[in-house]
C-alpha cells in the first residue's frame, strides 16, 4: 500500500477511532458510576472472581489469529473462513472447559454458589464473542472504524440501559452479567452481514498453520500478560475476599479508563498502519507523533486524578467506596506510564518480532509475579504498590527493544513525552496546593473536584504553550484534522 493512501486511510480510521473511543468510554464511565452507586463492592467482586477464569481461557479464543489476520497481506475469503472456523471451534471447546472447571474453581477460591451461577451464564457471552471475533478484526484490518463506532456505541448503550434497570430493581451482580451477554449479542447481530458476504464452507490447514506461525508467540505473550495482570485479582480474591477484590478491581478499572480512551484510539490504528509502512523512517515518524500525543493527553489526566482522588471517589461514587482512595493514588502513577507502554506492542507486531516479544515477556512478567506475591503480606494496598512498581520497572527493557526495532535512540524516542511529564508534575503541584486550601475552607467534594480540575487544565495548557509550543501545536493540529 502506498504511503499517501495509507495516510489517508489511517487519518480516516483515527477520526472514527477517536470518536468511538470517546463515546464508548464516556458511556461506560456513566453506566459504571450509576451501577457503582446502585450495587455493592461485593457484587463487582463476585463478577471479578468469575472473570479470572473466563478471561484467561478467553485469550485462547481463536488461538490469537485476530492480529495474524490483520498482519496477513492478502486476507481473502479463504483466509477469513479458515480463521473464523478456528475461532468458533476453539470457543466451543473452551466453553466446555469453563463449565467443567466452574464448580471446582469457585470452591477453591472460597466464593459462594452465586459466583458459580455467574460463571455458567457468562459462558453464553463467551460463545457469542467467539462468533463475532474474526468479523470484528476484519473491520479493523480494513480501517472501517466508522462501522465499529456505530456497532460499539449501540451495543454499549442498549446493554448499559438494561443493566441499570436491573440494578435499580435489586438485581445485584446479575445486572453486570446481563450487560456482558447483551454487549456481545448485539455486536454479533451487527456483523452478520459480514459473515454472509465473506464466509464460505472452506478450511485450509496450510492457511491456519501460516496464521498460527505468526500468532503463537503473541498468544504466549498474551497469556503471560493476562496471568500477571490478574494474579493480583487472584491473590486478593483467594486470600482477602470478594469485598476487597471488588474495591481493587473498580480502582484499577477507573484509572485505566483514561489509558484505554487515549491509547486505544491510536493503538487501534497504529498496528495496521505500521504493518503496511516499509520505510523505517516512516515508522519512526508515526510512532513518535503517536507517543508524544498520547503523553500530552494522558499525563495531566492521570496525575490530576491522582491528586484529586479523595473528592473524585466521594463525590462521584459515594461513601461505600471510600477504601478506593489510596488505591487510586497508586494506580494514577501506573496509568500515566502504561498509556505509553501499551503502544509498544504494535511495534513488535508490525515488525514481526513476536518471538522477541514472547522472550521478553517471560522474563519481565515473572518479575511482576514475584513482586505481587511479596506484596500480599501488606494487604490490598501492598499488592497495588507491588504491581505498580514492578510494571514501571519492566517498561525499561520494553522501551529499549522498541527503540531497537525502530532503529532509533531510546532517549530521543522519549524526549517529547518527558517534556509533557515535567509539565504535568508542575500542574499536579498547583492542583494539590489549591485542594489543600479548599479543604481548609470546608469546601464540598464537588467544589474541590471542579475547581481543581479547572485549574489543572488551564495551568497545563498555559505552561505547555510557553515552554513547549510545538506539543500544543501538534495537539490542535490533530483536533483540526479530526474535525475536518
Amino acid at each position: 500500500m502506498q504511503v499517501d493512501e495509507l495516510k489517508s486511510n489511517a487519518k480516516a480510521g483515527f477520526r472514527w477511532s477517536f470518536l468511538r473511543q470517546v463515546v464508548v468510554q464516556v458511556l461506560n464511565l456513566a453506566f459504571g458510576i450509576v451501577l457503582a452507586r446502585l450495587l455493592l463492592p461485593v457484587d463487582f467482586g463476585n463478577l471479578a472472581v468469575a472473570m479470572i477464569l473466563l478471561g484467561f481461557l478467553g485469550i485462547f479464543k481463536g488461538l490469537g489469529l485476530g492480529n495474524a489476520f490483520i498482519y496477513e497481506q492478502e486476507a481473502d475469503r479463504s483466509v477469513f473462513s479458515t480463521a473464523f472456523a478456528v475461532a468458533v471451534l476453539t470457543s466451543v471447546v473452551l466453553a466446555g472447559i469453563i463449565l467443567f472447571l466452574a464448580e471446582p474453581w469457585i470452591s477453591w477460591m472460597g466464593s459462594g454458589k452465586v459466583v458459580t451461577q455467574v460463571l455458567f451464564w457468562l459462558t453464553v457471552e463467551f460463545l457469542l464473542s467467539g462468533v463475532y471475533f474474526i468479523p470484528y478484526y476484519y473491520l479493523i484490518r480494513n480501517f472501517n472504524f466508522r462501522r465499529l463506532f456505530f456497532m460499539d456505541t449501540t451495543a454499549v448503550l442498549l446493554s448499559g440501559i438494561i443493566a441499570v434497570a436491573i440494578a435499580w430493581h435489586g438485581g445485584g451482580v446479575w445486572a453486570l452479567v446481563v450487560r456482558m451477554i447483551l454487549l456481545s449479542g448485539i455486536k454479533l447481530l451487527l456483523v452478520l452481514d459480514i459473515l454472509y458476504r465473506r464466509l464460505r464452507v472452506h478450511f485450509s490447514i496450510t492457511i491456519a498453520q501460516k496464521l498460527f506461525d505468526f500468532s503463537w508467540p503473541t498468544l504466549g505473550d498474551s497469556s503471560l500478560s493476562y496471568v500477571v495482570r490478574n494474579f493480583d485479582d487472584f491473590l486478593i480474591g483467594k486470600f482477602l475476599g470478594d469485598q476487597a477484590l471488588g474495591l481493587y478491581n473498580r480502582s484499577y478499572a477507573l484509572l485505566l479508563l483514561p489509558v484505554r480512551q487515549v491509547s486505544g484510539v491510536f493503538s487501534a490504528v497504529l498496528f495496521p498502519a505500521l504493518t503496511r509502512l516499509e520505510q523505517v523512517e516512516d515508522r519512526v515518524n508515526i510512532y513518535r507523533k503517536v507517543i508524544s500525543t498520547v503523553a500530552f493527553i494522558s499525563f495531566p489526566v492521570m496525575i490530576g486524578l491522582g491528586v484529586l482522588r479523595e473528592p473524585l471517589v466521594l463525590a462521584v461514587l459515594g461513601e461505600q467506596w471510600v477504601e478506593m482512595i489510596p488505591l487510586i493514588g497508586v494506580f494514577s502513577v501506573l496509568g500515566a506510564l502504561q498509556s505509553l507502554a501499551t503502544l509498544n506492542g504494535s511495534v513488535f507486531l508490525a515488525t514481526g518480532a513476536t518471538r522477541l516479544q514472547l522472550k521478553l515477556s517471560v522474563v519481565t512478567k515473572g518479575f511482576v509475579l514475584l513482586m505481587l506475591w511479596l506484596g500480599l503480606s501488606y494487604g490490598v494496598l501492598g499488592i497495588a504498590v507491588a504491581y505498580a512498581s514492578a510494571s514501571v520497572l519492566i517498561m525499561i527493557p520494553e522501551f529499549y527493544y522498541t527503540a531497537r526495532l525502530l532503529k532509533v535512540n531510546v532517549f530521543a524516542l522519549l524526549l517529547r513525552p518527558a517534556r509533557s511529564l515535567m509539565v504535568a508534575l508542575v500542574m499536579g503541584g498547583l492542583v494539590y496546593v489549591l485542594d489543600q486550601l479548599l479543604l481548609a475552607t470546608a469546601a464540598t467534594y464537588w467544589q474541590r473536584l471542579l475547581l481543581g480540575g479547572g485549574l489543572g487544565a488551564s495551568s497545563y495548557f498555559t505552561i505547555q504553550y510557553f515552554l513547549f509550543p510545538l506539543e500544543v501545536t501538534n495537539f490542535f493540529d490533530i483536533i483540526r484534522e479530526y474535525l475536518s
